[in-house]
């Protein structure tokens, strides 16, 4: 038997899921909660959730069929409250798509673009084009499941960016994939530059750009990059090396304009801390996690971008400062945030097992140790930077 509860609940969902209320479809919940209480069914109290979901879609779209819901939308779809609903909608779509995988999309720190998708963000310019195509083409919507039911499929074509075979892409000579892949590093560059000096300076974000493709490259060619399986993935990897490169350059730069100050008598003794710098070098030492110290310890975007750069590194000294006691956690964020590895899947790994227990042990264990290990990085990096130096990567 259906109570009176379970249909205010229903009805609840429904004005809150499609701004019901709002949209002006609905001007009395209660009046609605009646009508349909009024239209329920009964159903065995044995009838199973599939039952009850087929009887539950039945009853609501006999019911927007009865209150005509095709022709309210369609006299109101050039009126902002519909905007309302339908943003709602879209948002809902955005969810469901972000649930169910089936767009692996760009970090959100990539806003969208006039005209082009490149994350899960609706700017004001992209919905209203998208309301226009979608809503307001003579299209009658039987119901407001209909109307969302279009969105997320019109939604899942927007997207331009579609990873399902994201390394044989990288590894093609895709040219649209690679031209793709340098707007993105030239716009974060530009984006680092511009932060940096409040200006926007070209010749530096075309070579900095450059290099970082080249870096890109040059990690393919060495196979670094065979275990990135999603674009918000790759964004991460393009964002560190792109960074890196930035500060590289930065370093260089800096180095050049002292070299121009310098006597003849501190030339000498530059040349001489290179060579002995070389000469470490050629001893297996790796100045790895220098940027280190041209990190704000308390930007926690870089902090969380240090931390997975030093997991993903996985050995030397850092690393070992880094997971000290918690190694078995390090290994569980390297599968689950650098290889993007589900956490059933990584409880299999870690414990050969598929014991439910142990899944809820490790989100449990996941979810209080990225803080500890996210506090331990920020730490680290303030004491490498009153050293001055950081520890050898390959030490």
């Amino acid at each position: 038997m259906i109570t009176n509860q379970a249909i205010e609940e229903l009805v609840a969902k429904e004005c809150e899921r499609y701004e019901l209320e709002r949209s002006g479809f609905i001007a009395d919940r209660q009046a609605a909660i009646r009508e349909l209480v009024a239209q329920t069914g009964i159903l065995p109290e044995s009838c199973s959730l599939i039952e009850f979901a087929e009887w539950k879609e039945r009853l609501l779209n006999d019911w927007y069929t009865r209150r005509r819901f095709a022709g309210f939308f369609h006299r109101k779809s050039e009126k902002r409250c519909m905007f309302r609903m339908v943003k709602r909608l879209l948002q809902n779509a955005v969810f469901r798509l972000r649930k169910k995988q089936t767009e692996l999309t760009l970090d959100d720190e990539l806003k969208m673009e006039e005209g082009r998708t490149v994350a899960f963000k609706l700017s004001s310019a992209f919905f209203e084009g998208f309301y226009k195509k979608t809503c307001c083409n003579g299209t009658l919507f039987v119901s407001p499941g209909h109307l969302e039911t279009v969105c997320i499929d019109e939604l899942s074509l927007l997207f331009p960016l579609k990873y399902p075979l994201l390394y044989a892409r990288l590894t093609a000579k895709d040219n649209e994939f690679w031209e793709e892949i340098w707007r993105l590093i030239r716009r974060f560059v530009r984006f680092l530059v511009v932060d940096m000096g409040g200006k926007e300076d070209t010749e530096m974000i075309q070579e900095v750009s450059m290099e970082t493709v080249l870096s890109v490259q040059e990690q393919m060619e060495r196979g670094k990059l065979e275990q990135i399986t999603s674009a918000r993935h790759l964004l991460n990897s393009l964002q560190m090396t792109g960074r890196n490169k930035f500060r590289e350059w930065l370093r260089t730069e800096s180095r050049k304009r002292e070299e121009i100050l310098l006597s003849e008598e501190d030339w000498g003794k530059v040349e001489q801390a290179k060579e002995d710098r070389r000469e470490v070098d050629t001893c297996g030492a790796n100045r790895r996690f220098d940027y280190l110290l041209d990190i704000d310890e308390k930007d926690e975007y870089e902090v969380c971008c240090a931390l997975v750069d030093v997991l993903s590194y996985g050995s030397g000294k850092v690393y070992g400062e880094l997971v000290e006691g918690r190694e078995e956690l390090a290994r569980a964020m390297l599968l689950l945030y650098v290889e993007n590895k589900p956490y059933e899947e990584v409880v299999r790994i870690l414990y050969n097992t598929s014991d439910t227990s142990k899944l809820v042990n490790l989100r449990k264990s996941v979810s209080r140790g990225k803080e500890y290990l996210k506090k331990r990085m920020a730490d680290l990096i303030k004491l490498y930077k009153r050293k001055g130096e950081v520890p050898f990567a390959t030490e």
